[in-house]
């Protein structure tokens, strides 16, 4: 019996029954005395658990929910083009997008795509602003790409001799090719203080999924998928992260339910950028690229979608 000081056998007046007005439940059903001391007593211990069922209600919301409104990240997201057309051919359904390359200001987005039923590895493509379709730069065998200046597109494609360069005006009329002999470059290798911020960003995205799909320490809780980080991309100068997370069965099996979220190091707000259900390579993690601090583009398909990231 709750608060039993309140219940008296000698009472004949008649029973209050009082609901809790956050639940609507009955509480208790009270005979009050009518004395001053006995309902100071009683007032302190009624609000203590009217508030622990209060704080119970927001308790039991989903983790999603939860996370959701105490985001502090605006994501909205908007269709570029359609990375399928590629001049006056369409690729066939087998195609893929390999990677992107967007421009400094981010008005064309260069890519690599794959097309089997074309026999063609790795061409080189290119989506300007405001086209809804793209336009073939190379045809096969592209390496490297890279933006050296205000609108100047250059990359390498492999070649009997050690490798063909070109440069392009993307803006220009016609795209007017310059060729010339010249080496492969060597990746780079990441600083220690690169790995340790990607470390760190790995650690706060992987603490998000796996509370985020109830795996504790990395095993389900429910079913047999598994949630995992596999890329982690940072914002050239920013501490905003997008990272890509897939599902497996167990290791080595199919990729499926490929998501990305954004990532804020400064707070550890996440929030969901895009995802699908199905087979990841319908939303590849090698196509995604930062334009700027604040512009996150990806393939969905075959069509470029931008997402638009701010703090609020």
């Amino acid at each position: 019996m709750l608060f039993p000081e309140l219940r008296s056998p000698r009472c004949t007046k008649p029973r209050t029954e009082h609901r809790a007005p956050s639940t609507g439940l009955v509480a208790q059903r009270f005979c009050f005395l009518p004395t001053t001391a006995l309902m100071t007593r009683a007032f302190p211990a009624i609000s203590f658990l009217l508030l622990f069922m209060a704080c119970q209600r927001a308790d039991d919301r989903p983790a999603n929910q939860a996370s959701a409104t105490r985001a502090s990240l605006s994501i909205t997201s908007e269709r570029r083009g359609n990375l399928q057309i590629v001049g006056a051919d369409t690729l066939s359904e087998s195609a893929r997008v390999i990677a992107l390359f967007p421009e400094p200001d981010g008005a064309g987005i260069a890519y690599t795509f794959a097309d089997s039923a074309g026999n063609v590895s790795s061409a080189l493509g290119l989506l300007d602003s405001g086209k809804e379709s793209a336009q073939l730069i190379w045809p096969d065998s592209v390496v490297n790409v890279d933006w050296p200046g205000a609108h100047k597109l250059t990359w390498t494609a492999s070649s009997t001799r050690g490798g063909v360069h070109a440069v392009v005006d993307v803006h220009s009329a016609e795209l007017g090719h310059i060729e010339e002999e010249h080496p492969i470059p060597r990746a780079s290798v990441p600083s220690d203080n690169t790995e340790a911020a990607e470390s760190s960003a790995r650690s706060r995205a992987t603490a998000y999924i796996d509370s985020l799909r109830l795996q504790p320490t990395g095993v389900p809780s429910q079913g047999t998928l598994r949630y995992t980080v596999t890329r982690l991309m940072r914002a050239p100068s920013d501490s905003l992260v997008a990272f890509y997370v897939i599902a497996r069965a167990s290791e080595g099996s199919v990729r499926l339910n490929p998501a990305w979220y954004a990532l804020d190091l400064r707070t550890g707000t996440v929030a969901p950028v895009d995802s699908l259900t199905g087979k990841a390579n319908a939303l590849p993690e090698s196509a995604a690229a930062w334009v700027g601090n604040d512009r996150f583009v990806y393939v969905k398909g075959l069509i470029l979608h931008e997402a638009k990231v701010r703090r609020q």
